[in-house]
């Protein structure tokens, strides 16, 4: 516990001074996990802590300082500089390897959001021999929509109707997609 803590102090009086010397506002609250980055118009302030429920692992949480408020998070380069090799200007990645870890090389695999020259990027990146992940769009943890590594498209949990009349009465909604007896693929009109 005492290193933990340590190593809190430590990272709050880094992050103070970063901040302050960047003119970004004040680091100006510590209590019982929680960091309050202040700036001159206190309906910018906001906090970082670690949502305990209903969940046992590790969360933070950022919020806004004033009830009612709404929050914007963003990653952006600083100026304008050269786009980085294959990944972008501004990316985040979720990834399955804690990377901080040992040494050498972690095959990792994680979901990208990115900013490129040419295109908005929501996908699956591997590196250093990790496992190519397919992407899924999903809905509460049902997958509608899976792109594999491949590059092939599949769909799932489609309604299957024989015509359009039935397909309204399934409840497709207009323009949404449905599939004949046959894997035939039509749009409800």
């Amino acid at each position: 516990m005492k290193r933990f803590s340590v190593g809190i102090l430590a990272l709050v009086a880094i992050l103070g001074l970063a901040i302050n010397s960047y003119g970004l506002g004040t680091v100006s609250t510590v209590v019982k996990d929680l960091l309050l980055f202040d700036q001159a118009a206190s309906t910018q302030a906001f906090t970082l802590s670690t949502r305990a429920v209903p969940t046992t692992f590790p969360v933070p949480a950022f919020r806004p300082n004033t009830a009612n408020t709404a929050l914007a998070f963003d990653i952006f380069p600083n100026g304008s500089p050269a786009e980085v090799g294959n990944n972008g200007y501004a990316w985040f990645d979720a990834c399955d390897k804690d990377l901080l870890l040992g040494t050498g090389t972690i095959a990792v695999s994680c979901a990208r959001v990115g900013i490129r020259s040419d295109r908005v990027e929501f996908g699956s990146r591997s590196f250093e021999g990790g496992p190519v992940r397919k992407l899924a769009l999903a809905v509460q943890g049902t997958s509608y929509l899976e792109v594999g590594s491949n590059g092939q498209i599949s769909l799932y949990n489609l309604v299957t109707a024989a015509d359009n009349a039935a397909a309204t009465a399934s409840g497709v909604p207009v323009d949404g997609i449905y599939k004949t007896s046959t894997g035939e693929l039509r749009i409800r009109y």
